[in-house]
């Protein structure tokens, strides 16, 4: 009897061996129980995943149904003075307009166009009308320097991040 007030469990005798079997039982109603409450999760997570994929494609086929081709925006007289006046660019090209007007919106965006396609200027031109820092990830140090030095021969102010930067180069970046 000491040893079920020692393991806080309900004693009906004295004899362990009844006690044992008590419990061995009630640990297979604990077992089934949390079969059965893991089973629910399982079902909830589910149902919750593709809830959030309903959400995500109500959202999606609003977007797509908005036109962002047009130069209505409360952004798009200064999007065009920079394109012109900072970057001497006349013309925009395809997506690329539609691109930055959904950055621009705050809209998660993905551009895929072949290189030389003008990806560059869909992150650069929004990022001089944005508040705060744009951090574009880039596979290639060459595209990178290229970059850099294009946007600093305009003026702009960028700085670059890579395996080859020195601690004082990542505390310069850290520190904006």
């Amino acid at each position: 009897m000491e040893d079920c007030k020692i393991l806080d469990l309900p004693c009906t005798s004295q004899d362990p061996e009844s006690n044992l079997e008590q419990v061995e039982k009630e640990l297979k109603i604990v077992v089934r129980e949390l079969q059965i409450l893991q089973g629910r999760k399982q079902s909830l997570e589910a149902r919750r995943e593709k809830l959030r994929d309903a959400i995500q494609q109500r959202k999606s086929a609003h977007l797509a149904q908005r036109d962002w081709d047009k130069n209505d925006f409360p952004w798009s007289k200064e999007l065009e003075n920079i394109q012109k006046t900072v970057f001497k660019i006349p013309s925009l090209r395809a997506h690329q307009l539609p691109t930055m007007n959904a950055v621009l919106s705050g809209i998660d965006s993905i551009l895929v166009m072949p290189t030389g396609g003008g990806k560059s200027l869909c992150f650069q031109l929004p990022a001089l009308l944005s508040e705060g820092i744009t951090l574009v990830v880039s596979p290639l140090v060459s595209l990178m320097e290229d970059q850099l030095m294009g946007l600093k021969a305009r003026g702009i102010e960028a700085k670059m991040l890579c395996a080859a930067s020195t601690k004082q180069e990542v505390n310069g970046v850290h520190s904006v």
